[in-house]
């Protein structure tokens, strides 16, 4: 019989854009993506997943024409 212990790392930024070269967070905070990463999987191999997502609202009345 095998036992197996998995501990999982996870962290997520979110609503992060690039201003002038720099990503920044909601606040107009500079996100030091690099460091971050280093500090907390710098002895670990991980994965890195990125999403955008836009979101348009479409009137009905708009469709109709």
């Amino acid at each position: 019989m095998d036992v197996k212990k998995s501990t999982t790392w996870s962290g997520k930024l979110k609503k992060l854009e690039f201003n002038e070269g720099q990503l920044v967070d909601e606040d107009g905070v500079i996100v030091d993506l690099m460091n971050i990463l280093e500090n907390f999987y710098k002895d670990k191999v991980f994965d890195i997943s990125v999403t955008a997502k836009q979101e348009e609202i479409i009137e009905y009345e708009e469709t109709m024409d």
